[in-house]
């Protein structure tokens, strides 16, 4: 299938004292707050999403086959988060269905791994089907180690997969690494690093066709402000790839989880994180929507001092809370200064109003859940039962 994103479509321009608006979104939202207008106050600029430069990839089938067989194969590829779903905490009950292997060939009941017990129990039951997890996670790697040609890590990871038989889904969560040495050059440079890694594991495991599903790279601890840029990157590759890649899909943010040292999940963090990725899987096989958070889809700048997001919505059908939304960044065109958010309120299902300080004459970038200043309970969610939180987000500079 081809993944469709939502894409603005500049269809014209005109100038109307001094200022540039654009027009021709493919979409315009309903129920976008309070009604409100502009009247004869300041103009509006819409500033669309920016399109990110496509980067060659298989085109997908137009409608998803789930993978068949009675036995769902997973393996997880990445650094120490994906090492952990599969090693540390009790989490609930065994479920004889549930198994995992360190080589690819002897499979055991899966004990330990709060995400993977939780996960693998709640896609056996849903799906009737049996779940075998393959460890490939190793902590402390980067993605620039796992891209690279003589990875030792991918290597050991498609030495597995083959022993097994093959996959049919793979768990990649790995990037954060990257931005806490500094590694990254910029949103592309990861975006091509991420298409190349399911490229390769795919190609040299012998499953062309598995399904890629992406997770968020979590939080860096006391992060430096080109920390946070490039983490910023990373998140936005994460979920820009989706839409590009064959058989590839995103399956969880982490940065609203609770953490036990500012990086790592606790154990109600990692059921949580692991429900939200057997939901992605069981609709998968059963040919459901995906379940995914809120996307931001426009930003409108309404003036000076305050700026509109417009929100799509895919399981939920309203936002919140109503005020104190926080995570929105401001950036100038440096990335690395920004201007102070004053408040974030909902206008509407579907619009928050951001107050900040004044533009000026200056260049800004609008930005939500690129970094790690975000809240686990005032975060922008979606009304949906799993309450989902909105994907990371970066606007075009206005």
């Amino acid at each position: 299938m081809k993944w469709m994103s939502m894409r603005d479509s500049l269809s014209r321009r005109r100038f109307l004292e001094t200022t540039v608006c654009y027009a021709g979104l493919s979409a315009i939202l309903q129920g976008c707050g309070s009604g409100e207008t502009t009247g004869n106050g300041p103009p509006i600029v819409v500033v669309p999403t920016p399109t990110p430069t496509p980067t060659p990839t298989p085109t997908p089938p137009s409608t998803p086959t789930p993978p068949s067989g009675e036995v769902i194969t997973i393996a997880f590829a990445g650094s120490s988060s994906t090492e952990q779903y599969l090693s540390l905490y009790s989490g609930s009950l065994s479920n004889p269905s549930v198994t995992v292997s360190s080589d690819g060939i002897n499979f055991t009941s899966l004990n330990m791994g709060a995400f993977g017990k939780s996960s693998g129990d709640k896609i056996a039951k849903e799906t009737g089907r049996h779940v075998r997890f393959v460890r490939g996670g190793i902590g402390g790697t980067t993605l620039d180690q796992w891209a690279s040609d003589t990875s030792l890590q991918r290597a050991a990871l498609v030495q597995k997969i083959r022993a097994a038989g093959g996959v049919s889904i793979i768990l990649i969560q790995i990037g954060r690494n990257d931005a806490a040495t500094l590694l990254i050059t910029n949103q592309e440079s990861q975006e091509n690093k991420l298409t190349r890694l399911i490229s390769l594991i795919r190609t040299e495991s012998g499953s062309p066709e598995a399904f890629v599903f992406i997770g968020g790279s979590q939080d860096i601890l006391n992060s430096s402000p080109m920390q946070r840029v490039q983490l910023g990157w990373q998140r936005l590759a994460e979920v820009n790839i989706v839409s590009k890649v064959f058989n590839t899909r995103y399956a969880y943010s982490t940065y609203d989880l609770k953490t036990f040292d500012q990086v790592h999940q606790t154990e109600e963090s990692q059921i949580l994180s692991g429900m939200r990725f057997a939901n992605q899987v069981i609709s998968l096989y059963q040919t459901t929507p995906e379940q995914r958070g809120p996307r931001i889809i426009r930003t409108t700048s309404v003036s000076q001092n305050y700026t509109d997001i417009e929100i799509s919505h895919v399981g939920g059908t309203d936002i919140f809370p109503a005020r104190n939304i926080n995570g929105f960044r401001i950036s100038l065109e440096n990335e690395i200064d920004e201007i102070s958010i004053l408040s974030a309120e909902r206008r509407g299902p579907t619009t928050v109003r951001v107050g900040h300080e004044a533009r000026g004459n200056r260049r800004v970038r609008l930005s939500y859940a690129i970094t790690n200043d975000v809240s686990d309970e005032n975060c922008l969610r979606d009304n949906s039962d799993a309450r989902l939180p909105a994907e990371p987000y970066a606007s075009a500079l206005f």
